[in-house]
């Protein structure tokens, strides 16, 4: 049976994509922010990523979820839902991962949705590489992300 899972520091809005994901008949599992590996998990269907405002937070749970991309065989299907700007995302996840193909299957939704816009970006989210090519153009410019040091 394949499984989505959860990615946040935050147990609330955990328990709250929990629900929304089993309005949605889904099963999900809620992960450990930290020293969780690929291998401990079973036939991933999806890891929705939840990245509060906190830096501190923030940064841990998209290290722990960039370290999650590059153990994955295949690009890993994962939603990240956060209030960072995607071009942001997009670079410091690139800085993060051992090859940009890792990152195919990313996407992104703001974490400061309405419940119902959040249930249908469960399903339907755009991918971050295309908000952040957008969001490029738009700019006339790349925006650094932050590397590993």
């Amino acid at each position: 049976m394949m499984t989505d899972y959860i990615l946040s520091p935050c147990s609330l809005a955990a328990r709250g994509l929990s629900q929304l994901m089993v309005n949605a008949a889904k099963r999900p599992v809620e992960l450990p922010v930290e020293g969780v590996s690929l291998r401990e998990l079973t036939a991933v269907t999806r890891i929705v990523v939840f990245l509060p405002d906190d830096p501190l937070w923030m940064l841990t749970t998209l290290r722990q979820a960039a370290r999650l991309l590059d153990q994955a065989l295949q690009p890993l299907p994962m939603l990240i839902l956060s209030r960072s700007p995607a071009i942001w995302l997009w670079q410091t996840l690139l800085y993060q991962v051992s090859h940009p193909d890792r990152l195919r299957n990313v996407h992104t939704a703001p974490a400061d949705l309405s419940c119902t816009e959040l249930a249908d970006r469960l399903e339907n989210a755009p991918r971050l590489e295309r908000l952040a090519s957008e969001a490029a153009l738009l700019n006339d410019k790349r925006a650094a992300g932050l590397s590993h040091a």
